[in-house]
């Protein structure tokens, strides 16, 4: 499951976009007649007190409990191009992330959640087809793939996010509604890297 050399970023990206022989095909590496993403059958609301998320690198990180088993802050990047909103409580934090300005109705082509214990939506939600899956390192952090199609016929790619140390996990499902979605998608998630810290024990 876990491969002793570190993926560069071109070789991740490639492992992202290539799905031939054995391992499969990735509908997200190729055009797609599609016109606008659809997660499930229903819209992701996103709460009017959701805070904003600027465009540009992202580090995010939460509180520790008591003692920080595995410091450090996963870190990705969001273009000019994407707007973005994060959601958080005690267990997670979560971006939602949109191609442009979304309309009220519009949904998300890309959530990304932080928390000590996430499940992938894919395997769990029928609305999504799976085609292959793979494990593979990513910018050196295990990560699990999986990709296919909605239900709606929409490519989908979702990755599950680990470090070597433990703690908390991330989850990436991206839905591709065309060229430039998938170029953004596939940036946003080759950016996808955790930055070490030191541990100390958090404030009683």
């Amino acid at each position: 499951m876990r491969w002793s050399h570190r993926l560069t970023a071109g070789v991740a990206m490639a492992v992202l976009l290539s799905l031939g022989g054995c391992e499969g095909y990735n509908p997200l590496a190729y055009p797609q007649a599609v016109y606008r993403s659809d997660l499930t059958s229903e819209p992701i609301p996103v709460s009017p007190r959701a805070a904003g998320v600027s465009p540009g690198e992202i580090s995010e990180q939460a509180p520790p409990p008591s003692f920080v088993r595995a410091p450090g802050t996963y870190k990705f990047t969001i273009p000019p191009t994407v707007s973005s909103f994060k959601k958080s409580n005690d267990q997670l934090r979560q971006y939602l992330l949109y191609y442009g300005v979304p309309a009220a109705t519009q949904k998300p082509f890309l959530i990304i959640t932080v928390a000590p214990t996430v499940a992938p939506v894919a395997k769990k939600d029928p609305n999504f087809r799976i085609l292959s899956t793979r494990t593979f390192l990513l910018n050196g952090l295990p990560t699990r793939e999986w990709s296919g199609y909605t239900a709606q016929n929409y490519p989908f790619t979702e990755l599950m996010v680990s470090h070597r140390a433990g703690g908390d996990k991330l989850d990436a499902l991206a839905i591709a509604s065309g060229k430039r979605v998938r170029r953004v998608a596939l940036a946003i998630l080759k950016s996808i890297r955790w930055k070490s810290g030191r541990g100390v024990p958090a404030a009683r």
